[in-house]
C-alpha cells in the first residue's frame, strides 16, 4: 500500500530567489520520487530529477552548503576515474543558483593526476510538473514525457534546458541525458553549466524591479558573534524571498511566507515580517499594506471566506490547478487576525517614518477594515471577534495556530467553534484604538465611535478570559463557542502583551507564566505547557516552539519594562539559531535545553520563512543594536 507522507525538509539543502526555488539532499542529486525534491517555479516542480554521473558513477559527496540565500555548493571526489590513491585528485565542483524563473548548475572538474583524465559528465533530466500541494500530500506523479528541443510544457507551465558549452542533449521517451566528453589534465579543469528556465501563465508573484533590499546597509553591534552571523543569513534570505505580485503594482513590495509550501502573499506572515522589519525600514511595510489593500474584502463569500473589509489570508494560482482538490481557494480570507494586524501595521509604519500622503491614501481601506471587526468580525454580538469556518472546506482554526488541533483545554478536549482567541481581542483592541488615532490624526470621522468600542472590549475582555490554577491567574487561550475559557496555559496570551489591553500587574503575572519551566524551553517559549493534556514537543502548534512567537512576546516584554526576561528569551532563541546554521526554522521542537544534543528540529518544518527570518533583527536589537546607512 502506498502511504502519502508529507516530506520531511530538517536534512534538505534548499535555495530560493522569488518563485523559483531548489530542494535536494546534501548530496545535490535529485531524484523523481525522493519526496521534495526539484526545482520549483511559481508552485510547480519544473524538474523533478536531475542526477549527475561522472565517468559512469555517480561522485562521492565531500562537502555541501548553501553559501547564498539563493546558492548552494557540492563538492564531490570523482573517484570513477581518479588514481587509485586515497587522495581525492579529480573533483568536482557544483554551484547551483536560483533566479527568478530559473535554477543553473555551474560544473567544475579539476584534476591533480598524474596522467591527463577522460571522463563523460552526465546529467539525466526530468520532471512531472507536479503542483506544490500534489508534492506536500506525498502523491506519485508520473514524470512528463519531454519535448524538442529538451523541455517540456503543459497549459500554463513551459520549461526550457540550455547548456554551455554546447552538449550532447539526447531525448528519451521520459528523460533528457546532457552529455560532455572531456580531457582535463593535472592542474587544468573543465568549467560547463546547465539550467532549467520555466514561465508559468498563472503566476502569483513577479520578481521587483530593484534588486538592491529596501533596508540598504546594516550593521550589527553585539558582544556576541553568533548575532552577526544569524542577521546577515536572515537578511540574506529576506532580500531572496522580495516580490511583487505578478498583476498588481510593482512597487507593492512584500516578502513572500515561506519555501517550499508558502513562497506566496499571506496577509498575517508578510504583515509581521514588515513590523519586525520597520526598525531598517518602513518600505517593506508601506508595500505589504498596498499589496494587501487591493486586495481586501469586498462581498460575502462563504467558499473563501471573504467580506468585506477583511484582509487576505494568503493567494495561490488559480482554481485550474488540479491540485487545488487538496488545497485552499485561490483567494482565500480564512484568517481572523489578519485584518486587525493590518490596522497596527499601518499605525506602526506611519511612527517608523511612511510618508503622510502615503498613509492617507491607505485610511479608506483602514475604516473598512475597523468596519469588519465591529460588522463581521463579531460575528454574534458579544463584543469579541471569533471565527468559525462555515464552508467545511477551509481552515478550522483561523488564527496563528491554525492546524485543526491547536485550541485545547487543559485536559487536552479540543475546542468547538466559534472560537475567540485571547490574542486576537488584543490585537483588535489595539487595532481600534490606534486606528482612531490615525482617524483623528488625519481629521477623518469615527474616532470616537472605535475609542468606546476598544474601552468595551477591555472591560469584556478581563471579565471573560482570566482563569486560575494551581499556580495562579493566567489568560486562557480563547473561548470556546459556548463562551467557555480555553483554559490551557499557551503562548498566546504574550501577544497581548505590548497591546495596551493589559496593566503592568497583569502584564507582570503573563510574564511570570511565560517564563516559568513549564512554558520556556531554554530555547523559546512553547507554544502549549508541558502541563497541558495535548503538549507534545513536536506536535505543530502544541508543544513546539516557533521563533516568530517566541520574538513577538520578547519584544512586547522588553516595551513593557521586562528587558531581562525578554534577552532570556533572544539568547534562548541565539542558541537554537546556532543549532540550525543560523537559519531559523518555522519551528523546532518544545524539548527543554539541556534534555537533548542540540535544538530538535520539527522535521516537516520549512527552513525559510519570513517571520523566522525577521526575527533577526529584534533578536539583534535585544542582544545589541541594528542601524541601516542611507535608503
Amino acid at each position: 500500500m502506498t502511504l502519502n507522507r508529507q516530506p520531511f525538509l530538517h536534512r534538505s539543502v534548499a535555495s530560493v530567489r522569488g518563485a523559483t526555488q531548489a530542494w535536494s539532499p546534501g548530496d545535490g542529486q535529485v531524484r523523481h520520487g525522493e519526496g521534495l525534491d526539484g526545482f520549483y517555479h511559481s508552485d510547480v516542480r519544473v524538474v523533478s530529477h536531475a542526477v549527475l554521473t561522472v565517468g559512469g558513477e555517480e561522485p562521492e559527496v565531500v562537502e555541501s552548503g548553501l553559501l547564498e540565500a539563493d546558492r548552494a555548493e557540492f563538492l564531490y571526489a570523482a573517484r570513477a576515474i581518479d588514481e587509485p590513491d586515497p587522495d581525492p585528485t579529480v573533483t568536482v565542483r557544483r554551484t547551483r543558483r536560483c533566479s527568478p524563473g530559473t535554477v543553473r548548475e555551474d560544473l567544475d572538474l579539476r584534476a591533480a593526476t598524474r596522467e591527463p583524465v577522460h571522463a563523460v559528465i552526465e546529467l539525466v533530466v526530468a520532471t512531472d510538473l507536479a503542483g506544490v500541494e500534489s508534492v506536500k500530500h506525498g502523491r506519485a506523479i508520473a514524470v512528463v514525457p519531454p519535448l524538442l528541443p529538451p523541455g517540456w510544457r503543459d497549459a500554463d507551465t513551459e520549461v526550457a534546458l540550455t547548456a554551455d558549452p554546447a552538449c550532447d542533449m539526447t531525448v528519451t521517451s521520459e528523460r533528457v541525458h546532457l552529455r560532455w566528453e572531456v580531457t582535463v589534465s593535472p592542474g587544468e579543469s573543465f568549467t560547463g553549466w546547465w539550467a532549467a528556465s520555466a514561465t508559468d501563465a498563472r503566476a502569483v508573484l513577479a520578481p521587483p524591479k530593484d534588486p538592491r533590499p529596501e533596508w540598504g546597509s546594516v550593521t550589527v553591534v553585539a558582544d556576541d558573534s553568533r548575532v552577526h552571523r544569524l542577521v546577515a543569513r536572515a537578511l540574506s534570505d529576506l532580500e531572496a524571498m522580495r516580490a511583487t505580485l505578478a498583476r498588481g503594482d510593482d512597487r507593492d513590495l512584500f516578502i513572500a511566507a515561506g519555501i517550499p509550501w508558502f513562497q506566496t502573499l499571506f496577509g498575517r506572515d508578510s504583515l509581521w515580517s514588515a513590523q519586525m522589519l520597520l526598525p531598517l525600514t518602513w518600505k517593506v511595510a508601506a508595500g505589504t499594506l498596498r499589496a494587501l489593500a487591493r486586495l481586501q474584502g469586498t462581498s460575502v463569500d462563504v467558499e473563501t471566506g471573504e467580506q468585506p473589509g477583511k484582509i487576505l489570508h494568503e493567494l495561490r494560482r488559480d482554481t485550474a490547478s488540479p491540485d487545488q482538490q487538496f488545497g485552499l481557494p485561490p483567494a482565500y480570507y480564512g484568517t481572523v487576525d489578519a485584518t486587525p494586524l493590518w490596522v497596527c501595521v499601518l499605525f506602526d509604519a506611519w511612527r517608523a517614518g511612511m510618508p503622510a500622503p502615503d498613509v492617507e491614501a491607505l485610511l479608506p481601506n483602514l475604516e473598512r477594515a475597523l468596519a469588519w471587526i465591529r460588522d463581521y468580525g463579531d460575528s454574534d454580538g458579544d463584543g469579541f471577534v471569533e471565527y468559525i469556518d462555515k464552508s467545511g472546506k477551509g481552515l478550522a482554526n483561523q488564527g496563528w495556530k491554525d492546524s485543526g488541533d491547536a485550541v485545547r483545554f487543559a485536559d487536552g478536549t479540543l475546542a468547538s467553534g466559534p472560537v475567540a482567541l485571547v490574542e486576537v481581542q488584543a490585537y483588535a483592541y489595539r487595532a481600534l484604538t490606534v486606528g482612531a488615532a490615525l482617524l483623528g490624526e488625519f481629521h477623518r470621522p469615527g474616532s470616537t465611535e472605535w475609542r468606546a468600542r476598544a474601552e468595551s472590549l477591555r472591560q469584556a475582555f478581563h471579565q471573560h478570559f482570566w482563569v486560575r490554577d494551581d499556580h495562579g491567574p493566567y489568560l486562557a487561550m480563547a473561548l470556546d463557542g459556548h463562551k467557555r475559557p480555553v483554559d490551557a496555559v499557551a503562548s498566546n496570551m504574550g501577544h497581548a502583551i505590548s497591546t495596551g489591553i493589559l496593566d503592568d500587574d497583569q502584564t507582570r503575572l503573563v510574564a511570570d507564566r511565560l517564563l516559568g519551566e513549564d512554558m520556556f524551553s531554554g530555547y523559546g517559549i512553547r507554544t502549549m505547557s508541558t502541563r497541558a493534556g495535548g503538549y507534545w514537543p513536536l506536535r505543530y502548534h502544541c508543544g513546539s516552539v516557533w521563533p516568530h512567537d517566541s520574538i513577538l512576546i520578547a519584544t512586547s516584554l522588553a516595551r513593557a519594562g521586562h528587558p531581562d526576561a525578554a534577552r532570556t528569551i533572544a539568547r534562548g532563541l541565539l542558541d537554537a539559531a546556532e543549532d540550525f546554521g543560523y537559519r531559523l526554522p518555522e519551528l523546532f521542537g518544545g524539548h527543554a535545553k539541556g534534555s537533548t544534543a542540540h535544538a530538535v528540529p520539527y522535521p516537516a518544518a520549512c527552513p525559510v520563512v519570513c517571520w523566522s527570518a525577521a526575527a533577526a533583527v529584534p533578536i539583534a536589537q535585544l542582544l545589541g543594536s541594528v542601524t541601516v546607512g542611507v535608503e
